[in-house]
């Protein structure tokens, strides 16, 4: 199979008429400053998203545990989990064409500022309706991040460049929800202290770097190549804005075009780049918040050894998604270097089905090494936010594909945590097993969107405009 950099799209050579040394010291700042930044914005993300299932294990069976305290029963919990991505699902679109109108300083620092907020305000709820709220607000603040940022480094990175630091990037999800789990451990030493229960002290301990994250975004964001910048030189600024492929989204574009929205609102790929992020993201999304239980339902049972053994989860997914990245960008290829983790994913949540039907069948070590392997789903998700944005033209379809994308990510995490209700305790069967059926699902998908690809190529009245800026323009014969 050829490359898929060539093969999801037309290669639009571009004169390269600047100094080399300029653009790799732009680029060099850019990977000081828009990468970590925004890798950090997500770790806090990740673990206010998550601090609820880590709240939820701290003084297990006593009257200070977060159930006891605010009288949950059946799967209200799970309903508080799910109404989070309710609110994201609601405003992650429109979130991305703000960005685009008021820059990514100014609005992503409002997202974390307003999330952060949210989030010590949760430590204050006294009852299930007051949690519902809580999170579903949460989402609304945090609505955005991902896609707004995905969005955000079309305007300065080429195609062959985004899928490494958009690795990166995500990373910091799995990252940050292994980290949380050792914080939650540490905070639940602070029980009683003030008057206050260790979950209260966890979303306080936890919200309040957010907002002062935000603060500091908002300070030393860049917004876009054509805004004026302290930090690059006017001649790095020039090479910024000359080095884009011409469809590359641009300040100077509309903020939305509905040509382009009804364009991309009838394209099939569209709705497959939807359908396989979904799915993939399914068991993700549900793993993230109750991996914590699945554990619980191999035979552990204290809070500490919970939390300790959720850490090779997140672990496994940080490194690989990273190191995926990294590769994609390196082999200039997309699609394989999504089906390999989703491969790994499918077989692992085969095994951990099966060994949920009979847990004696396998080792309780083996059970648990499946189900952290089922984790490399994850190491896809950036290189499908690359393949994506590689796909589209313009700041409407690149601030629509990228937002789109993510939609599916939002009704992952709407319905991933109704995939392990109490009720299944303590194999949790059925949730096992669709992860199995949506990883199944995602290889399906992922491999749709190749052949749409390559079939819309072969279209020379309705190319899809996907750019590259190095290599020959390849003829549709060819492709």
């Amino acid at each position: 199979m050829e490359k898929d950099l060539a093969d999801a799209g037309s290669m639009i050579p571009i004169k390269k008429d600047w100094d080399p040394e300029v653009e790799k010291r732009l680029l060099r700042k850019l990977d000081y400053l828009l990468v970590p930044f925004t890798s950090l914005m997500l770790l806090l993300a990740m673990v206010d998203r998550v601090n609820l299932a880590n709240a939820v294990v701290l003084q297990p069976n006593t009257p200070d545990s977060l159930v006891n305290s605010l009288g949950l029963v059946g799967n209200q919990f799970n309903w508080a989990t799910a109404i989070f991505a309710a609110g994201m699902f609601v405003l992650d679109v429109p979130s991305n064409f703000m960005v685009k109108k008021f820059s990514a300083r100014i609005w992503l620092s409002r997202i974390m500022v307003t999330w952060g907020i949210v989030v010590v305000a949760q430590a204050f709820v006294t009852n299930f309706a007051g949690l519902m709220a809580a999170r579903f607000f949460l989402g609304v603040a945090e609505a955005g991040l991902l896609p707004g940022v995905v969005f955000y480094f079309s305007f300065w990175y080429l195609p062959e460049e985004r899928a490494g630091r958009l690795a990166i990037f995500y990373s910091m999800q799995p990252f940050g929800g292994g980290w949380s789990g050792l914080l939650a451990i540490a905070i639940d030493h602070m029980n009683g202290l003030a008057g206050m229960k260790s979950w209260q002290w966890l979303f306080i301990v936890e919200g309040i770097p957010a907002v002062l994250i935000g603060f500091v975004a908002f300070f030393v964001l860049l917004e876009f190549p054509h805004s004026p910048s302290t930090y690059l030189t006017e001649e790095e600024r020039q090479v910024a804005i000359r080095r884009m492929p011409p469809a590359a989204p641009k300040s100077t574009d509309k903020t939305f075009d509905w040509v382009a929205f009804r364009r991309d609102a009838t394209n099939p790929l569209t709705y497959y780049f939807f359908f396989a992020y979904f799915f993939a993201a399914m068991p993700a999304a549900s793993g993230a918040t109750f991996i914590p239980t699945v554990i619980k339902g191999l035979g552990y049972t204290s809070s500490v050894q919970i939390n300790l053994l959720s850490i090779p989860f997140n672990w496994f997914a940080f490194l690989g998604a990273i190191i995926n990245g990294l590769h994609s960008d390196f082999t200039r290829e997309r699609y394989w270097h999504i089906v390999f983790p989703l491969s790994i994913a499918t077989f692992s949540s085969l095994m951990t089905g099966i060994g949920s039907l009979n847990p004696n069948s396998l080792p309780t070590v083996v059970r648990f090494l499946f189900a952290t392997f089922t984790a490399a789903e994850a190491w896809s998700f950036p290189v499908i936010w690359a393949y994506r944005a590689n796909s589209v033209a313009g700041s409407t379809s690149s601030a629509l594909g990228s937002a789109v994308v993510l939609l599916g990510n939002a009704l992952a995490y709407f319905i991933g945590p109704f995939l392990f209700p109490s009720w299944d305790a303590p194999n949790y069967t059925p949730g096992l097993w669709t992860w199995f059926a949506s990883n199944c699902m995602a290889l399906i998908m992922i491999t749709a969107v190749s052949f749409e690809i390559r079939r819309q190529k072969l279209e020379v009245e309705k190319p899809i405009g996907l750019l590259w800026r190095t290599g020959p323009s390849v003829p549709p014969s060819k492709m």
